[in-house]
């Protein structure tokens, strides 16, 4: 449940029978949501907030040189096979550090041809070397 929203109904006087009424959720949720949003407010929520942010940017930065890394060796590799063009299968954020680094490298990303390819699954970039650069 929005957290705004949730805190306008209880500013409004809605229990959290009529609360819990209104969207199909059960008096429990509602309880356990009141009581949630008010610990977020205290001292120590606020720093448990503070905590989970650094944690998930920590593992942000992790997951960009992770996929830096492992998309530098792939291109170093198919730069020793004689290849100068990638084409990259897949979208999203791990897509855009691949296109990012290939271009670094002074490689080509090309979205035709038979180029070898780098393709995204999930937060993997698996290699795909056939093809020919010609």
């Amino acid at each position: 449940m929005d957290p705004e929203l949730f805190a306008k109904g209880k500013s409004l006087g809605f229990s959290d029978r009529q609360i819990a009424h209104l969207t199909g959720r059960s008096e429990d949720d509602i309880r356990a949501e009141r009581k949630k949003l008010h610990y977020i407010i205290t001292p120590e929520g606020i720093a448990l907030r503070a905590r989970l942010t650094v944690d998930y940017i920590e593992q942000q930065f992790l997951l960009y040189r992770n996929t830096r890394q492992r998309v530098r060796e792939h291109v170093e590799s198919l730069r020793k096979a004689g290849f100068t063009r990638v084409s990259i299968r897949g979208d999203g954020d791990v897509a855009d550090i691949c296109r990012l680094t290939c271009l670094e490298q002074g490689f080509e990303v090309v979205n035709h041809g038979s180029y070898p390819v780098l393709e995204i699954a999930g937060l993997s970039v698996i290699l795909h070397a056939g093809g020919s650069d010609g």
